[in-house]
């Protein structure tokens, strides 16, 4: 999130500020939501209710279009745990080092039912 469109692969430091927990095809996708730190807003920006007071309506707005982004390629429309709505920050940092942990683990990985050679 902010207010510079970043290069597909670029590098840059975040502050993160939850998570959405995409369904897609059946199987969990974690969404995380992070401010770019050099943002102008990072400052003021720190969690999900902060995001919604400076970009009002921006995890709606990506819950749509996560939703709906493979409907044109005939696959269904995504679901979202959590009745759409973002957990806040520390669930978030829970989710993000419960995922790493598990990449760092290919064994845990392929026992989580996560992996797909």
């Amino acid at each position: 999130i902010g207010s510079r469109v970043h290069l597909g692969g670029e590098i840059y430091p975040v502050k993160v500020l939850g998570v959405l927990g995409m369904i897609d095809e059946g199987e969990m996708d974690w969404k995380a939501i992070a401010i770019d730190m050099d943002d102008p807003l990072a400052s003021k920006v720190n969690t999900i209710a902060d995001l919604e007071k400076h970009f009002p309506n921006k995890v709606a707005s990506i819950v749509n279009w996560f939703k709906y982004y493979k409907v044109p390629d005939g696959k269904p429309v995504n679901e979202f745990a959590f009745n759409d709505e973002a957990k806040d920050e520390e669930f978030a940092m829970d989710v993000i080092e419960l995922t790493h942990n598990l990449w760092k683990d290919t064994s845990a990985i392929k026992k989580a039912g996560l992996w797909k050679p």
